[in-house]
Parts: structure tokens; C-alpha cells; sequence
């Protein structure tokens, strides 16, 4: 097919697609040209998310607008709540019924579980539902998914009223028409973003921002794992609370077994990864990594992954954003290699000391020599990292699973008792 035949925009698309690809495998094949670009594109990001970040805290100021603590948002979300009609107390009595709505990510399986501790939760799949957000036409027919999730809810609501909709969805899925909506219905509404330091406002597709911006006045209250987004929210007009993720004991548990290599990685090889490993490797540390591109390959159960975290002395974590180096942000496996009882190294960053005692509970570097310093140092400590092992699970049980996360937004909506929570 040649442009000039091209008759309809599926084909338009079509063809950037096949041509993206050509373009990726050209990059991927040659290792220069992709590290050149990996600095690009990193540099790009960093433009992106340094003059995004400026611009809203500059429009912050004028407003006056600041990180609210949690007694100063509990109070916000009842005022916003009350307007509705919803006395939120109500529910202290009584288990919860909850609706999850999300597109379900491999990790997502450990929401519902979480969310069952509370009261009844029901879930609403966009796969399940028929609806593909990655497909061609998605633009044209996601008011589909607007009107599909409505009646679900409405239909829901009317035979058992609902307390709390928590969702994982952004600009791209779901409206924020759809989002007032079911607000307007005597619900509660509430999502999670762990993606918002590079993609808050995405792309302005078919109407509408992409990312979390579409929504951020439309929600009750929006919860970010970084400390810098809570300020767009507010800015936006949404209230905003600092959130990370969180993880499963019985899922990310101890393994059982004897070390069997120094340092191990576990994740893609993408972005700068490649030239950081083979920088440690040089620098005579020895690091396996395990993920898709990597020589060791892809880890196939979650058994697999616990042993290969608990085998290792220590564990290495990137805490970038997109392909940046600069800018960070906590990840999924900040709370579960911790969680295993196994050691973690990982990128410094402001948002890592709200969760732990860095240099007790997780070890931090902020840069490639320092990385090797503290490998080195670890390494020849035993004692000590055995300390940190310890360490780390005990808080992971008692601060950093998603339980207590969920426990965290009922006490913030006013549907629990208070909860400790020292990610806060």
C-alpha cells in the first residue's frame, strides 16, 4: 500500500504505526544510535515535567494554594461530600460496598483483595465489558464505555446503595462527565494515579486531555504517589492526597534459600538501564538482570521473583520517570522487594523518605559512583544488611500494604475510624 491509496484515516494510522515500528527496531538494532537517543528523549522529559511542575507551582502561589495535611483534606472532602447530600459518617457502622473500576494491570489483582477488607466490592473490567482503549477508533467510540459505566453503577446503586467508586482509569478512558455523574448519584468518588509526573496532561485527544487532568476537579479526591502532583490537582481544582502503592504480604513474602549472586535486577531493559548495569559490571560489581532484553530473560511466576529477591544481597531499583534520569517518582517495587524482606537499593528522592528510613529500612545513591560505593560497602557489611532486611518487612507490614491504603482513603472520606499511615 502506498500513500497515495490510502482512503480513510484508519489507514493513515495504520501506516504511523507500521513506520513507528520500523523506526524503534532501526534504534533498538544499533546501540549508539539508541543510547543517543535514550539521552534525548530523556532530555525531553526532563523539559517536559521541570516546566510543567514550574508553571503550577507558579499558579499555586498566586492562589495560595498548598499541600494540605490530612485533617485539612478529611475536612475539604466532607464539606465537598455534604453539598451532595452524603454524610459520609454513616458508613462507620456498617461494612462498605465499593466499586473498583479499572482496565486490571497484572498488579491489579491485589486490589480487590485489599478493598474486600473494608466490605463488598464489585468490579468493573473494561476488558471484561467489551471496550479496547489501545484500539484504532478508540476515540470515536469511548463515550461508549462513558455510558456503560453509568448504567452500571446507576443499575448497582438502585438495588444496593454504593459508598465509595474508586477507579484507575484516566482522560483517555473515562469523562469527566461521567465521573460527576455518578457523583451526582449520592456517591463518593475517588482515583489513583502512579503515573503523573510526565503523563498529568498528556495529550489533548478527540476534546479532552489523556492524562489525569481530564478529571482532577471531577473526583472527590485524587490520590498520587508523588508529592510534587498534588499541587496540579489543587490547581485544577481537585484536592489531592499523597498515596503510594502498596503491596501484599502474602503475595511478595519471604523465599527460603541461600544467596546466590551479589546484586540482581529485576525489570525491562530500556532507557538508560543498559548503560547503568554495564557501568557497575565494569566497575567489577557483579549484577544479573532479569526482564524482558535481558540475558537471564523474563521471570515467569511471582515464586520465581520472591526467590530470586530473597536470594540476592541486594536488589537494584531505578526510581525514574519515563526516560529521564533526573526526575523520579516511587514504583510498585519501592514497597514490593521491601516487602519480601530482601534489601533494596534504589534511586535517591525527596518521596522515599516519606515512606522509610532511608539508610536503615532501603538504601538510596544518587549517582552511578555512588551506586558502586554503597554495593561495595553493603557487600562487606553482612551484618548490616541483614539489619536493613528486617527492618524493611516489619515496616512494610505495618505502613505499606494495600490495606492499609484503602483503610487510609475510607478514614479520608469519613468512612473509618482514624488509621495510622506514615506515608503521610
Amino acid at each position: 500500500m502506498f500513500i497515495g491509496e490510502v482512503s480513510d484515516a484508519r489507514s493513515v494510522r495504520w501506516l504511523a504505526a507500521k513506520a513507528r515500528t520500523h523506526m524503534k527496531k532501526a534504534i533498538v538494532g544499533s546501540r549508539t544510535v539508541h543510547r543517543f537517543y535514550t539521552r534525548l528523549l530523556g532530555c525531553a522529559h526532563d523539559v517536559k515535567i521541570v516546566q510543567e511542575q514550574r508553571a503550577y507551582e507558579r499558579r499555586a502561589r498566586a492562589c495560595g494554594l498548598t499541600e494540605q495535611t490530612d485533617n485539612e483534606l478529611r475536612a475539604a472532602l466532607r464539606e465537598r461530600l455534604g453539598g451532595r447530600g452524603i454524610v459520609s459518617e454513616r458508613a462507620c457502622s456498617r461494612p462498605l460496598n465499593l466499586l473498583y473500576a479499572s482496565h486490571f494491570g497484572n498488579w491489579e489483582t491485589q486490589v480487590p483483595k485489599a478493598l474486600e477488607k473494608l466490605g463488598r466490592v464489585t468490579c468493573y473490567s473494561l476488558t471484561e465489558r467489551g471496550f479496547d482503549f489501545d484500539a484504532a477508533d478508540w476515540v470515536n467510540c469511548r463515550h461508549l464505555l462513558d455510558e456503560d459505566l453509568f448504567r452500571f453503577v446507576h443499575d448497582l446503586h438502585e438495588r444496593e446503595p454504593i459508598d465509595i467508586v474508586l477507579s484507575y482509569l484516566n482522560g483517555l478512558q473515562i469523562s469527566s462527565e461521567t465521573i460527576r455523574a455518578i457523583g451526582s448519584l449520592g456517591i463518593a468518588t475517588a482515583t489513583f494515579n502512579l503515573d503523573d509526573r510526565l503523563l498529568y496532561r498528556g495529550r489533548f485527544l478527540g476534546g479532552r486531555w489523556t492524562g489525569s487532568a481530564a478529571h482532577a476537579a471531577a473526583y472527590d479526591v485524587n490520590l498520587t504517589n508523588s508529592s510534587a502532583s498534588i499541587l496540579k490537582y489543587r490547581v485544577d481544582g481537585g484536592l489531592a492526597a499523597f498515596w503510594p502503592a502498596g503491596a501484599d504480604p502474602e503475595l511478595f513474602r519471604p523465599a527460603a534459600g541461600a544467596f546466590e549472586r551479589d546484586v540482581a535486577f529485576v525489570g525491562g531493559r530500556y532507557g538508560a538501564r543498559e548503560s547503568w548495569i554495564e557501568f557497575l559490571r565494569k566497575s567489577g560489581i557483579k549484577v544479573e538482570a532479569f526482564g524482558a532484553g535481558w540475558e537471564r530473560g523474563y521471570v515467569k511466576t511471582q515464586e520465581e521473583m520472591n526467590h530470586i529477591w530473597c536470594t540476592s544481597r541486594i536488589n537494584l531499583g531505578f526510581s525514574w520517570v519515563g526516560a529521564s534520569q533526573a526526575q523520579t517518582c516511587l514504583k510498585g517495587r519501592d514497597f514490593e522487594i521491601p516487602m519480601c524482606g530482601a534489601l533494596y537499593l534504589t534511586t535517591e528522592q525527596p518521596d522515599l523518605h516519606r515512606v522509610y528510613q532511608v539508610g536503615s529500612e532501603v538504601v538510596s545513591y544518587r549517582s552511578r559512583r555512588d551506586c558502586v560505593e554503597k554495593i561495595r560497602f553493603l557487600l562487606s557489611h553482612p551484618e548490616v544488611c541483614d539489619e536493613i532486611r528486617s527492618r524493611a518487612r516489619q515496616r512494610c507490614l505495618r505502613d505499606h500494604t494495600w490495606q492499609v491504603r484503602f483503610q487510609r482513603l475510607a478514614w479520608l472520606l469519613g468512612m473509618r475510624p482514624s488509621v495510622e499511615d506514615s506515608s503521610t
